[in-house]
């Protein structure tokens, strides 16, 4: 039976005894769907893990050549009619040319944004982070799926936050020198997000094409793709009798009806005119989710610390699934989360991530990859999914208590004074301000032996030692970084005196990943 069409069952006598059976093949207006997991609330880019789910589907229109292909956007119910309907025509248009390998497509969708009383698109201005202006959040996006050809490793590795910080900037620095590119840009080349043109069409030209999809654009009917605004959503979120109610709550901001559907097509099936309306709204031809709805499976996410088996009790963990669910959730004492069926979960895609500046590694590569500051899982069935969380190393050092706090120490060179000696305890995270930590530490605390020596004339005099400031660990040994979190001992050394350490327990909160 070829990909997307329906079956029915019929039981009819054979010769002898028992039953036959004979399958009639039906054919159906298949959809394949691309749903919210895969966008940004209010902007059309096709985020790196909507990919392999793309080539899937694309697989499956190469397969079944008698269908004709249509393409339409959806959006949830936030917002006005108006406004949904160009946001829709928006997603369709960005998915039609990322399938046909069009990077133009996009950089006129870079070089616009939507009208906030609807109808077309207007010219781009502003900075803000609405209406799809594509920016810092789309370069982080490319950034950390393309490869650095020198290096082998992803071009941007932090989170993606739409902040253009230092390690955004290195990423693409190299990015422009693997392509050519002007270390600044290409002059005269017009800027949008403060990256000129030219940049942003290398790196569409270079995310679209490393999938190498180029579906025939003769495969499509006319209109290639439609926008179907809000009006057929997956669940419905407005409630009875708010018919033409624009919402603007939470509870309507839904990511299962925030999405593109692949409508493959029987030629005798094709509605005239090719509406929306007619597709979704025939009752002798309803569409048909190919495959069929994904199946309830268990997901068990085991937290452990770094490779080791100990488990991460406590973490607080974002999960958003298929269908736009999201959990937030906290491990239990063996560092599990479990979602089952009460909780709505199914086959499909989910994105995984922990509070606090964290590094997480898949130990099972087959089930997903990590992006950034997720943990990205593509699931057919019921798993144990095991993820080693390691804390961003931060550099331990002490600074002089004084502004710009630059200054390193390695001693105290008065430990003998009568007021207490302030200084500041700097886990320092590179490229982030304000991570220092306030420790006061009294003198009897760093009381060290006095050793009288000659002096000029008859007064004499005494030497003060110094005392050696250091990090140290559980076992006395000193240590250079710690893990955000971390346990670690502030030893400050007198000579022949022993219990002067105190701990400090670095927590993560009080530090935040530069970008």
């Amino acid at each position: 039976m070829a990909n997307g069409e329906a079956s029915t069952l019929i039981n009819v006598p054979v010769c002898g005894t028992g039953n036959g059976t004979i399958r009639l093949v039906e054919d159906v207006i298949c959809a394949r769907i691309l749903d919210g997991v895969h966008f940004d609330f209010d902007y059309t880019f096709i985020r790196p893990e909507a990919k392999p789910i793309i080539r899937e589907i694309v697989d499956d229109i190469n397969r079944d050549s008698e269908r004709q292909v249509l393409i339409a956007g959806h959006t949830d119910r936030v917002g006005s009619n108006a406004y949904n309907q160009t946001l829709s025509e928006s997603r369709a248009i960005s998915v039609f040319g990322y399938i046909t390998n069009q990077p133009n497509v996009w950089l006129d969708l870079l070089r616009t944004m939507l009208n906030t009383g609807g109808g077309p698109r207007v010219t781009r201005s502003g900075t803000g982070q609405s209406r799809d202006r594509w920016q810092t959040r789309e370069i982080q996006y490319m950034l950390s799926y393309m490869r650095d050809q020198t290096t082998g490793q992803h071009y941007y590795q932090g989170a993606i936050d739409n902040v253009f910080g230092p390690n955004t900037q290195a990423g693409l620095d190299a990015f422009r020198a693997d392509n050519g590119l002007p270390a600044g840009g290409v002059a005269g080349s017009p800027r949008q997000a403060g990256v000129d043109e030219a940049t942003w069409q290398a790196m569409f030209e270079r995310y679209i094409q490393l999938d190498a999809l180029n579906v025939d654009t003769s495969r499509f009917l006319s209109p290639e793709m439609l926008g179907c605004g809000e009006n057929f959503p997956r669940l419905e979120t407005r409630p009875p009798g708010a018919v033409n109610q624009d919402l603007r709550d939470a509870d309507a901001r839904l990511e299962t009806n925030r999405r593109v559907e692949f409508l493959l097509i029987p030629p005798a099936l094709v509605p005239s005119p090719l509406t929306c309306d007619n597709i979704y709204q025939d009752p002798d031809n309803p569409v048909v989710i190919c495959p069929a709805d994904p199946q309830p499976i268990t997901i068990t996410l085991q937290f452990t610390e770094g490779s080791s088996n100990r488990a991460m009790a406590g973490l607080e963990v974002q999960i958003t699934g298929q269908g736009g669910f999201t959990w937030q959730r906290t491990t239990d004492e063996q560092g599990r989360i479990i979602l089952d069926e009460a909780d709505r979960t199914t086959q499909g895609d989910y994105r995984v991530s922990v509070v606090g500046n964290f590094g997480l590694v898949l130990r099972d590569t087959s089930l997903g990859e990590v992006r950034g500051a997720e943990v990205l899982l593509h699931l057919t069935r019921s798993t144990m999914v095991e993820i080693m969380v390691t804390p961003v190393p931060a550099r331990l050092n002490f600074v002089e208590n004084v502004a710009p706090f630059e200054q390193q120490l390695d001693t105290l060179d008065d430990p003998l004074t009568t007021t207490p000696v302030e200084f500041k305890l700097a886990a320092d995270i590179e490229n982030v301000t304000g991570d220092e930590v306030i420790v006061m530490l009294s003198s009897f605390l760093l009381r060290g032996p006095v050793s009288p020596v000659p002096g000029e004339g008859d007064g004499g005099g005494i030497v003060i030692p110094a005392t050696a400031l250091e990090f140290v660990d559980a076992s006395d040994t000193p240590i250079q970084q710690t893990g955000l979190g971390g346990r670690f001992q502030l030893r400050l050394d007198s000579a022949e005196v022993t219990g002067d350490e105190v701990t400090v327990m670095v927590s993560s909160h009080w530090f935040r990943q530069g970008s």
